[in-house]
C-alpha cells in the first residue's frame, strides 16, 4: 500500500516501492531458490507460496488504492470483463488465505503446545533443581511427543507414574507421550553424586567439631 501511494503522488517515491518489494518478494523468491537448489522441497514449497500471496495482495493493495483515489480508466472495459476480473480477484484471494489461515491456526497451536510442554517443565523439573539437558518437541507426531534428559536425576517407575498423571491432569498436555532419556550410567553417576555429597557433609560435620574443640 505504501508503495502504490508512494507511486500515485506528484513527486513520486520510486525507492519506496522499491524498498517494498525488496523486503516482500526477494526474501522468499531467495529462500526457494536455496531449497530448490538443495532440495529441501518444504523449504521451496513454502518460501514459494508466501511469495505467491505477496505478489497477489500487492496486486490487490494496488487494485484498491487505485480504486479509492478515483483514477480514470485509460482503456474502457465493459461489464462482462470486469466481472470476470472481479471473479478472478476474489478466486486468488480465496485460494491464497484459505490455506495460510489454516497454516496460521496450526502454527499458533503448535507454539501454545511448546508454551505449555515449557511451563510444565519449570514448573516441575527446573523450579526442583533438576537440570535439563534435551528436550525436543515432536507436535506433529500421534500422539505429540515430548523427550527429556537430565543431567544427574534419575527417574523411576514411582516418578514416571506421578508425571503420568500430573500430565493427564493439565489440559493442555492431556495425551501426549513423555519420553526421559537415561541408561544404567546415568543412574551410577547419580549414585557417585549422592555418595560424594555425603562424604562431603560428613567431612565438614567433623570440621565443625574440630573447630569446636579447639
Amino acid at each position: 500500500m505504501v508503495g502504490v501511494i508512494a507511486v500515485t503522488r506528484t513527486e513520486k517515491g520510486n525507492p519506496i516501492a522499491g524498498v517494498a518489494i525488496a523486503t516482500a518478494l526477494m526474501p522468499p523468491l531467495c529462500t526457494a531458490g536455496y531449497g530448490l537448489a538443495t532440495g529441501q522441497w518444504s523449504f521451496f514449497f513454502g518460501a514459494f507460496y508466501l511469495y505467491c500471496i505477496n505478489c497477489v495482495f500487492i496486486g490487490i493493495a494496488t487494485f484498491l488504492i487505485i480504486k479509492y483515489l478515483r483514477y480514470s480508466l485509460k482503456i474502457q472495459v465493459d461489464a462482462k470483463k470486469a466481472k470476470q476480473v472481479k471473479i478472478i480477484i476474489s478466486v486468488l484471494i480465496a485460494v491464497m488465505i484459505l490455506p495460510s489461515s489454516y497454516l496460521a491456526y496450526s502454527l499458533y497451536k503448535q507454539q501454545k503446545f511448546s508454551k505449555s510442554v515449557d511451563s510444565f517443565i519449570e514448573n516441575e523439573f527446573t523450579q526442583k533443581g533438576f537440570t535439563v539437558i534435551y528436550k525436543k518437541i515432536d507436535f506433529n507426531a500421534s500422539p505429540k511427543k515430548v523427550e527429556l534428559a537430565f543431567l544427574s536425576k534419575y527417574f523411576e517407575k514411582s516418578d514416571f507414574l506421578q508425571l503420568d498423571s500430573l500430565i493427564n491432569a493439565n489440559q493442555d498436555l492431556k495425551g501426549i507421550k513423555l519420553v526421559i532419556r537415561q541408561d544404567n550410567a546415568n543412574k551410577l553417576n547419580v549414585l557417585k553424586g549422592n555418595i560424594l555429597n555425603q562424604i562431603k557433609n560428613s567431612e565438614r560435620n567433623l570440621n565443625s567439631k574440630d573447630i569446636k574443640i579447639l
